[in-house]
This record gives C-alpha cells, sequence and structure tokens, in this order.
C-alpha cells in the first residue's frame, strides 16, 4: 500500500470539489414598518420582506413599491410588490444556496413608486465557514474548523456537534473556541472517497431563545499522486486511475418567450463520464404562481418552458457536472420576454334581424403566458343602439351578448370587436367580427272595425283602428298608407291618424251591389327607414239599398173620370251618383201597367204626367215601382176612386116635391160623377100599376138613356086615367156599383 509521502512524492492532485451547504440564521433589524419574516433562514431559502403604514410611511393604495437587496458577498436581488388598500405590501427574495456567497450582512431599501416612501432595513447570516484541506489521503488525518458568522445566535459549551457523513470517516480530537464562536476537528479517512462531514452548532440568541446553525456538507476528495493514482497512504506502489474533475459550462446567456421552450446547453462543459443536474432561480422576477419547467434535467441540452416572463429581470440556469473526479456548477442568465395575448375564434351571429332579441358571440384567449392575467375589451359595434350585456372570460376565452335594436335600410353592417389585454398591458390587438344588422319593416296587426257588413251610403263614416308593431326599438312610424277597398266610390273620410303604435281612420262606400259586395280594407305601415311593411287587410261587405219611391195622389179627369193621371214619380237611392241606368213602371191596379222612360245617371223624378182610362170606376190602388242598376227596386202606392155616384137628381129641380096634371109628360135627368156607362138604370113608379112609359126616347121602356156629358135621362108619359094623388118615382141602377135613389110628385086631375 502506498504511504501518504509517496503519494506525495508522485506529486499530482486531482481536482477537489467542495460544497458548502449552510443554514443562515437571519437577525431581522426594521427601520419604520418594513420586516423580513423570521430571523432564521438556509442558504436558498426564501426570504419574505414586508412594509406597511404602521409607521406613518406613507405608501399609497395600488401603488407599485420596489425593493433592492445587497449583500456583502456579492449578493444582490430585488423583489417588486403592489400596496394593497391599507398600504400593505410583501415581496420575496432567494439567497444564494452557495454559503460563501450567502454569509454576510444584507442591506434592504424600499420605494413607493408614485408616493416617495422610502425604508431600509438590515440583516445578517449566522452561516459556518469551513477552513482546512480540501483533500485528503487514506489514513492520515486532516484537521477541518468551522467558523460561525456574526450573527445573533452565540454558541457556547458543548453546544458544537461534529457528524461524519457519507465514505469512511473516523473523527477525534475535537476542539471548540466559543471565545472566537469556532470548532475543529481531526478526520482520518479510509477507502477511496469522496468524503462529507457536517458541523451544526445549538445556542441561544440574545432575548435567550435558542437557535442553531447548520453548516451543512463539507467536502474532501482523495489525494492523487502523480500519473493519477491513488496514494493509499501505505508503501509498494501502484494505485487506481480516477477521472479528472469536470468543468461546467451553462452556455448562455438566454432568452426567449414565455410559453415557448428555450433551448439550454451545457455541451461546453469537459470532463469524462460526466453527469448533469439543472436547477434554476427565479431572482425574485416571477410573478405568483409562475414557474418554469425543464424538459429534462440531466439532458446536456434540455429546454426550459416559463408560464411566465421575468419582468424585465432575468432568472438564473445553473447547471452542475458530476463524475468520479468532482463536480462542478456553473449558470447563465434567462430573460424570458412576455407575449401579448391575442384573440381567435370570435364567432356567432353575423346576420340579424334589429330586435330586442340577444346574441351569443363566443372567443378564444390565446396566452403563451399561461400564468398571465386578462383584461378583455368588447364592443358590439357602432349601429344604433348596439348594446353589450353578459361578457364575461376566462384566461383560455369568454362569450358575450349584443342587442342590435335599430337597422337600417339598405342593411348596415355593426363590427363588433374583441382585444385582450395582459398583466403586462400588452395587446397583439383587437379581432373583429362584421354582424350585418338588417332593418325589419313594421307590422300592422289588429285591424277591426264594428262594421264588416254596411249599407251603401254616401253620407255615413265607418271607423277602423289597428296596431302597429316594430321590433326595431329606435324605429319610429313615419307613415301609414291606409285604403277602403275597391268597391265604387269607396273612400277615406276625413284624415287618418296614427302613432309608432297604432292608429285609425273612416271610410265612406256610396255604391254596393246587389247581394253585396267585397270592399277590401288595408293598412300598412312605413318606419323611418323607409321599410313598408305587410299590409293588414279586413273584408267589408258592402250591401245595395234599394231606392225609396214617393208618389203624389191620382188625379181624377174633371171630364172624364175614367182617366186617371200621376205626377211625377219621385225616388231617391243613398248609392247616388254611382248606381246608373234606374228603370220603372207604373201598375194601374185594373191589370194595366206602364214603363216609365229610361233614365241613364240619376236625375229623379221621372217626370209626369202619366195617364190611364180605366173601363169601369172603381177604386184603384195604384204603385209605382223604381229598379236601380244593381236591381234593387221598390215601390209606392196612392190610391184612385172614380167610382160611379149621382150628385144632381132629379134634373130639372122644379120637379122636387111639384104637382103635374095626368097626361103630361115628366122629364127625369139625372146626373152622375165617376166613370160611368157600365151601369144600367130604369125607372119604376109607385103605386104598382102605374108603369111609367118613355117618350121621346128611343127605348120605350123602363130604361134610362145615358148620354154623355148629360147624364141618364128619361121622358116619361103619365096616363090619363092614372089617378090622382102622391107618387114615387125611383130609378134603380145595376152593375159594378149598385144604387137606387127616389123622388117624390104629386098628380093631379
Amino acid at each position: 500500500m502506498a504511504t501518504p509521502k509517496q503519494v506525495r512524492r508522485r506529486g499530482r492532485f486531482a481536482i477537489v470539489a467542495l460544497t458548502l451547504v449552510g443554514a443562515l440564521m437571519i437577525a431581522a433589524v426594521a427601520f419604520g414598518a418594513v420586516s423580513t419574516d423570521s430571523d432564521l433562514y438556509s442558504p436558498g431559502s426564501t426570504v419574505t420582506i414586508s412594509g406597511d403604514n404602521s409607521n406613518g410611511a406613507g405608501y399609497l393604495a395600488g401603488e407599485a413599491v420596489h425593493v433592492d437587496v445587497s449583500g456583502g458577498s456579492g449578493y444582490s436581488s430585488s423583489c417588486d410588490a403592489v400596496a394593497d388598500a391599507a398600504g400593505a405590501w410583501s415581496c420575496q427574495v432567494t439567497l444564494s444556496s452557495d454559503a460563501a456567497v450567502a454569509g454576510g450582512s444584507y442591506t434592504y431599501t424600499a420605494k413607493g413608486a408614485t408616493s416617495g416612501a422610502t425604508e431600509s432595513g438590515t440583516f445578517a447570516d449566522d452561516a459556518i465557514q469551513y477552513s482546512g484541506q480540501d483533500e485528503a489521503s487514506v489514513g492520515v488525518p486532516v484537521t477541518i474548523t468551522g467558523t460561525k458568522g456574526n450573527g445573533q445566535c452565540t454558541i457556547g459549551a458543548g453546544g458544537w456537534a461534529w457528524t461524519a457523513g457519507s465514505g469512511d470517516v473516523a473523527l477525534s480530537n475535537q476542539h471548540d473556541d466559543n471565545a472566537n464562536q469556532s470548532s475543529s476537528i481531526d478526520a482520518t479517512f479510509s477507502g477511496s472517497g469522496p468524503w462529507t462531514l457536517k458541523l451544526v452548532a445549538t445556542g441561544t440568541k440574545g432575548n435567550g431563545n435558542s437557535c442553531q446553525v447548520d453548516g451543512g456538507n463539507k467536502s474532501l476528495r482523495l489525494h492523487v499522486g502523480p500519473g493519477g493514482t491513488i496514494d493509499n497512504g501505505g508503501g509498494g506502489g501502484g494505485g487506481t486511475s480516477i477521472p479528472t474533475a469536470p468543468t461546467a459550462s451553462a452556455g448562455g446567456p438566454y432568452s426567449g418567450n414565455e410559453g415557448s421552450a428555450i433551448s439550454l446547453d451545457a455541451s461546453g462543459s469537459t470532463g469524462t463520464g460526466i453527469s448533469y443536474a439543472w436547477s434554476f432561480n427565479y431572482n425574485g422576477n416571477m410573478d405568483a404562481g409562475g414557474a418554469c419547467v425543464f424538459s429534462s434535467t440531466s439532458a446536456v441540452s434540455p429546454t426550459i418552458t416559463c408560464n411566465d416572463d421575468s419582468n424585465g429581470g432575468h432568472f438564473t440556469v445553473s447547471v452542475t457536472v458530476t463524475n468520479g473526479g468532482g463536480s462542478d456548477t456553473k449558470s447563465a442568465n434567462l430573460t424570458v420576454a412576455n407575449v401579448a395575448p391575442s384573440i381567435s375564434g370570435l364567432s356567432g351571429d353575423q346576420n340579424v334581424n334589429e330586435s330586442s332579441a340577444t346574441h351569443h358571440y363566443t372567443y378564444s384567449i390565446v396566452d403563451p403566458g399561461s400564468n398571465d392575467s386578462q383584461t378583455v375589451a368588447v364592443s358590439c359595434g357602432s349601429a344604433d343602439g348596439a348594446t353589450l350585456s353578459g361578457a364575461s372570460n376566462t384566461p383560455t376565452g369568454g362569450s358575450f351578448d349584443c342587442t342590435f335594436p335599430d337597422g337600417e335600410v339598405p342593411a348596415g353592417v355593426s363590427t363588433i370587436s374583441v382585444q385582450a389585454t395582459d398583466d403586462e398591458n400588452t395587446s397583439a390587438g383587437a379581432s373583429t367580427l362584421d354582424v350585418t344588422v338588417n332593418n325589419v319593416a313594421p307590422t300592422v296587426s289588429n285591424l277591426t272595425g264594428v262594421d264588416t257588413s254596411v249599407n251603401e251610403s254616401g253620407s255615413t263614416t265607418h271607423h277602423y283602428t289597428y296596431s302597429i308593431s316594430d321590433p326595431g326599438t329606435l324605429d319610429t312610424v313615419s307613415s301609414v298608407a291606409v285604403s277602403c277597398g275597391l268597391a265604387d266610390g269607396a273612400t277615406l273620410s276625413g284624415l287618418p291618424t296614427h302613432t309608432n303604435t297604432g292608429g285609425s281612420f273612416d271610410c265612406l262606400f256610396p255604391d254596393g251591389e246587389a247581394g253585396g259586395n267585397i270592399s277590401t280594407v288595408s293598412a300598412a305601415a312605413t318606419d323611418d327607414d323607409l321599410a313598408t311593411g305587410n299590409p293588414a287587410t279586413l273584408d267589408v261587405t258592402v250591401n245595395n239599398v234599394n231606392p225609396s219611391v214617393s208618389l203624389l195622389s191620382a188625379s181624377i179627369n174633371t171630364s172624364n173620370a175614367c182617366i186617371v193621371s200621376l205626377g211625377s214619380v219621385g225616388f231617391s237611392d243613398p248609392g247616388a251618383g254611382y248606381d246608373v241606368n234606374y228603370t220603372g213602371s207604373i201598375n194601374w191596379g185594373d191589370s194595366n201597367s206602364s214603363s216609365l222612360p229610361a233614365m241613364t245617371l240619376y236625375t229623379p223624378p221621372f217626370l209626369g204626367p202619366f195617364s190611364h182610362t180605366y173601363t169601369v170606376g172603381g177604386i184603384y190602388t195604384i204603385g209605382a215601382t223604381v229598379t236601380d242598376g244593381d236591381g234593387g227596386a221598390n215601390t209606392a202606392t196612392t190610391t184612385a176612386n172614380n167610382t160611379f155616384n149621382v150628385v144632381g137628381w132629379p134634373v130639372p129641380p122644379i120637379m122636387s116635391g111639384k104637382t103635374f096634371k095626368v097626361g103630361s109628360t115628366i122629364p127625369v135627368k139625372i146626373v152622375t160623377t165617376g166613370c160611368t156607362g157600365g151601369e144600367a138604370a130604369t125607372i119604376s113608379l109607385d103605386p104598382a100599376g102605374t108603369t111609367p112609359k118613355s117618350s121621346g126616347n128611343s127605348n120605350d121602356g123602363i130604361s134610362l138613356r145615358y148620354s154623355a156629358g148629360l147624364g141618364y135621362i128619361y121622358n116619361f108619359s103619365t096616363k090619363a086615367n092614372w089617378p090622382a094623388g102622391a107618387y114615387t118615382v125611383t130609378v134603380t141602377f145595376t152593375g159594378p156599383l149598385a144604387g137606387s135613389y127616389s123622388q117624390g110628385i104629386t098628380l093631379t086631375k
């Protein structure tokens, strides 16, 4: 076995890797209202620094607070916070994991970006620093010393504890120097190493509380002789070959975008049989919730992907390379840029009708920085009254509703837009979608009226009402076209009226037809965009009205009562001016009739007189009928009385009550009125046996003779043998109008 001396004679030493990992005892010193969250940290720990207005510092709600931290061993870092409503804030920094760097005093300063409020504080570490050899020969004792930093933790007697870690290590001869706050120990190694040992110190702080300082592992490597052989500490030469300790290369500096894989490269590291271990440090530049992930922590050239940017600073990536000869760590800066969010997939109704209905739209948010938060600005465009409602979003997308209450003619376009802005106040711009908003013509409904069946009249108005609806809630009704239909002469009466919700109008229907004809009344509304809707209609039956006929009394001819005359035949018609081709007739009541002259236009009356000669007297009902051009007819009647009547008896008047000589001739004359000539007249005397005898008449009997203009006449001769005395002369009429008339006379001798 080679002795330590033999190893030294070979004159060659392996590269020794020293790993110092210690705990920090932090003494937090705060001025004003700033402080750290603890007084005890380990290297690589996160320190939370907080502040508020409890001492009247004057931080403003919502302002940014920036904190710079520096250490005496070259450490520097910073963090940022936002003050809450009460002015309180906090942020974090991460200490170096290298005890040699982490040890020392620290100063931090916080400053409000708007208020300018500035406060400072300090803290110190108690990291144990190791001194002594970093390599050893087998079997040769090595003295290692650990010295505590100048922090608050004071170590007393019995407070120092050395322990052996990996490898075969024998510890002896511990010496504690409490005055200098250090401890040393001898370590003897066997085997091929490497070896580790650790010092932990337990003491008290100024306030009497216990404290502990962990120095972490002290590593030593085997001393290597010339030719790379292990010096076993004994004689005889020989040895085992070990590799040269590696040298790490982290490459870089690196930059890339959040959400994208950024390639790292440690291929510049040197050494044989080396392994790789990647790690990173955010340096206080990562927002809460952010993270970076390696594709592999053991690859030579992995990628790293961060879900947030480095806030204008940088992260640190480190690679540790290790082989049998030792290890080495190198770091590089990694700057991650923010990527502005963009909108994709904006979709929804692109052709809509104006109304109060809502239309739903959705979109996706594309932000490679998945830890970013976004605000989304949404617009429903510039269409009249376009209104947004129900907008919501998540980090990956959102939706909203639009109402388009007013379209145009021709249809207008409302460009809806969505724009996402992240917490870095960046945006890739708005995504837009054109929506065609169509005007909808107003609708007329409920066209109603009491009069759906009317009689023709040029003076009677009929009232109709209707309702108007328009889904365009901003539209107004500019006009309403109304019609009374196509019945002859159908026309509006007065001015129609309307509002945005309804209206009314009046109609005249001066001419109907036989059986009634249909006149379709209608109303159609036009909005302020000049769009006219379909008309609402209502069928109205217009009935023809028969003319009214009027007659004067019949006139009897004074010279010939058989001749009867009528004056003009008057009539009236509600369809006057539209009905044409009037005809008429007179029924004389004796089975005879006469036609009235044709009247093409309405020009009453039928001008008379109109006469008729009866063959016999009587009481006759005369009817005059007038028929209009639509076949509607009406009749008026009057009565003609030309009956037989005796108006003069006897004639001459001297006969009445007179005395006549027996044997004389007595003239008899009876005057009648009416249509005569159809009656038979006979004469008789009383007492019986005295039969009159005609004298000078063509008939020598008892029948009276009728003579036009004279009446009924009879001259009878008395007989000489008739006795004197009182006689009664009786004339009897038989025929259509019978009757008898008597007169007394006296005969003397």
